[in-house]
């Protein structure tokens, strides 16, 4: 498949539907599962423009929502469904089909075309999404009302960079490279839990690494030291791309803290960067436990 050619329904030249998206141009086009309140499945046509999403059933527009009228996206890891979650003057749409990375990627990319912001999308193991989704008659009891749960949220872009690994006309098609427009701090670091007095910021070079202490399933652990004191941590790093939803296990960590037993040892220090998870545990008599 070459890049532009995404219309697998070759509606670009389709009077009817030139009639539906005036000026608009169709960068993605192709059948889906639409899954109505009754959770009965029903066959639609999917266009993508540069403005809009349109759900087309028989050359007739049933459904049509902007870009910038999208809160954000949920999908199953486990199964083929996916929902698009309105703002407050949108209720949500239910889909289902095997291009949905794909769909969400293209979304993603006029998204951020038409908002100048990133989309945000939820990742969920639960087969069936009924439960995310907000209806209609939710939606006018409440224009903020959403199902939307950004406990379940995970970093956009490496979504992107994982469905689109071996995918270079798709990659060339959406232009991946110049995704972001502001190329995030690789090293930029945010402390999201600190008990250690005098340290307001973190920055990699001042921990000085003495020795590798050991490997773990999601990272390695070190044996650490701040520049500026003269007390030994040890560290446990994870990437985040080796963890189904970091905001999950940032928060197990948080809770980590509240335990107080003789055999745990007290986590001191919680930051992350763009790409990693950083976790700081006092050492006490030479013996370190790790509950991650």
């Amino acid at each position: 498949m070459e890049p532009g050619s995404y219309d697998l329904l070759k509606l670009n030249d389709t009077k009817e539907i030139k009639a539906i998206i005036k000026d608009e141009k169709i960068y993605y086009s192709n059948k889906i599962n639409k899954i109505n309140h009754y959770n009965i499945s029903q066959e639609r046509n999917l266009i993508l423009t540069n403005l809009a999403l349109y759900n087309i059933q028989k050359k007739k527009c049933k459904r049509r929502i902007l870009y910038n009228e999208i809160r954000g996206i949920t999908f199953s890891r486990t199964s083929q469904e996916f929902v698009i979650h309105g703002n407050d003057s949108e209720y949500d749409y239910y889909y289902s089909t095997p291009d949905k990375n794909i769909l969400i990627c293209i979304i993603a990319k006029w998204y951020q075309e038409n908002t100048k912001s990133i989309l945000k999308i939820c990742e969920t193991n639960d087969k069936c999404l009924k439960n995310f989704v907000t209806g209609k008659k939710e939606k006018k009891k409440s224009s903020d009302n959403t199902k939307m749960d950004e406990t379940y949220i995970i970093n956009t872009r490496s979504f992107m960079r994982e469905t689109l690994r071996d995918k270079k006309n798709l990659r060339k098609f959406l232009d991946f490279e110049d995704y972001d427009q502001d190329k995030p701090d690789k090293n930029k670091t945010t402390i999201i839990f600190n008990k250690l007095q005098g340290i307001t910021t973190v920055e990699l070079d001042e921990l000085n690494i003495i020795k590798i202490l050991g490997r773990g399933t999601w990272g390695n652990i070190y044996l650490v030291q701040f520049n500026q004191m003269k007390e030994q941590y040890s560290m446990k790093t994870i990437s985040k791309e080796s963890v189904i939803n970091q905001y999950d296990i940032e928060n197990k960590l948080k809770n980590l803290e509240k335990l107080n037993h003789p055999f745990l040892i007290n986590i001191k220090l919680i930051f992350t960067t763009f790409e990693r998870i950083y976790s700081l545990w006092i050492i006490l008599k030479e013996k370190i436990f790790l509950l991650i």
